[in-house]
């Protein structure tokens, strides 16, 4: 995803934790703007997969493979949101 100022943010499923949110400048500086947190027992979302969107006021929006439902099996994910942070990147 690409905002108004040409910032590009992503997710990736590796990096600390059990997948990252992104943000890279269009000078190429870049950052972790989020990590999601892993384990079995962990009753977040966990490795983000399918881009990100953002709304106009800056709230990031996105999918992950698995979620809050403990009780399901492979397969159950969940939506996400995540405050923009300011930061330089």
């Amino acid at each position: 995803m690409q905002d108004a100022a040409g910032n590009l943010y992503g997710v990736a499923e590796g990096g600390p934790g059990a997948g990252v949110i992104y943000k890279l400048s269009p000078k190429g500086k870049g950052g972790i703007l989020f990590s999601f947190q892993g384990g079995m027992q962990i009753d977040e979302p966990q490795l983000p997969a399918g881009g990100v969107s953002m709304d106009a006021s800056g709230i990031i929006f996105g999918a992950a493979q698995f979620g809050s439902d403990q009780a399901c099996g492979l397969g159950c994910g969940d939506i996400f949101q995540l405050a923009q942070v300011h930061r330089r990147c």
